[in-house]
């Protein structure tokens, strides 16, 4: 079994508090997602976890095993960066079994093993290519491919589709998921994407301010069962990262008119049942009430003309 848990850890940048006392569990073989606005001390929480930056009190514990003070390297954690941090001057394959020469793996046994694995993450036959002859789906994969061959305990992933388009990222979603499950692995996500983290997650914790506000499970945001430690039901995501969800009886506020349909207007003044879907506390009330005042000056005008 593969438990994490960070305990009270906090993390200085000079004078700025970044991570303030942050604690979590997480589960064997549970897909954990941390996710907020930029700023918020997700990727810094991240980094401690994989020994990148060492907390300035608090601890982490991997197994039951403290290994707070501990480097990167004897660490049972492997790391997805946003970048990928790939190595352009070294063949694909090379990239992928780059880990395994630290653990004194036979070279024939890397090659075999770095073959097999660009396999299970969908490019067989890529071996012999460069870095820059992928594409950035590729990119992700390949770095994907080099976290798992040395077989860890914990993956971690700082936001490692935001360099994607949307289709793609939507695609590599389900296979992080798969290759998860399929490796039986313990995962930390970082994301700002808050659909990516209920699409990825077992478990989701919000981070803002340096501090975690709200944990539970992706199927049941913001209500009591489901989440802990934060506000009210119906308020899963904090306001001032983005608006919160619309309520089982009130439906929000939609704004463009679409060809086939005429402005509705709401008790707000904005026009309703339209797309894209924004709400007043997104888009502001008297943004709102003034499109609806020239929609409706618009439409005065067409019919005097006709």
């Amino acid at each position: 079994m593969t438990n994490v848990s960070i305990r009270q850890v906090h993390k200085h940048y000079d004078d700025f508090h970044a991570v303030k006392g942050v604690s979590l569990e997480i589960r064997d073989k549970e897909f954990m997602v941390l996710v907020g606005p930029s700023g918020c001390g997700k990727t810094t929480t991240l980094r401690m976890v994989g020994g990148f930056l060492r907390p300035d009190g608090g601890r982490i514990v991997l197994d039951g095993e403290d290994v707070t003070a501990l480097p990167p390297e004897r660490r049972p954690t492997a790391t997805v960066f946003q970048s990928y941090a790939l190595f352009p001057h070294m063949t694909v394959l090379r990239n992928v079994i780059y880990g395994l020469k630290f653990r004194k793996v036979p070279r024939e046994e890397a090659l075999a093993a770095g073959r097999a694995m660009l396999e299970k993450v969908g490019l067989p036959g890529a071996g012999d290519k460069t870095i820059d002859q992928l594409s950035g789906g590729e990119q992700q994969r390949v770095a994907l491919a080099r976290a798992l061959i040395v077989r860890p305990k914990v993956l971690l992933l700082d936001e490692p589709l935001s360099n994607l388009d949307a289709k793609l990222r939507v695609r590599m979603r389900g296979e992080i998921r798969r290759l998860q499950r399929e490796f039986g692995i313990t995962a930390l996500y970082v994301t700002h994407d808050q659909e990516e983290a209920l699409a990825l997650s077992d478990r989701v914790a919000v981070m803002e301010g340096g501090r975690i506000v709200q944990t539970g499970s992706p199927r049941s945001p913001g209500r009591r069962t489901g989440m802990a430690g934060g506000p009210p039901p119906g308020r899963f995501w904090p306001t001032r990262w983005g608006a919160p969800a619309a309520s089982a009886t009130r439906r929000p506020a939609r704004l463009w008119p679409s060809s086939r349909e005429s402005p509705r207007t709401s008790c707000a003044g904005a026009p309703t049942g339209l797309w894209p879907p924004l709400t007043h506390q997104a888009f502001g009330r008297a943004a709102c009430y003034g499109l609806a005042r020239r929609t409706s000056a618009c439409a005065s005008r067409a019919r005097a003309r006709s």
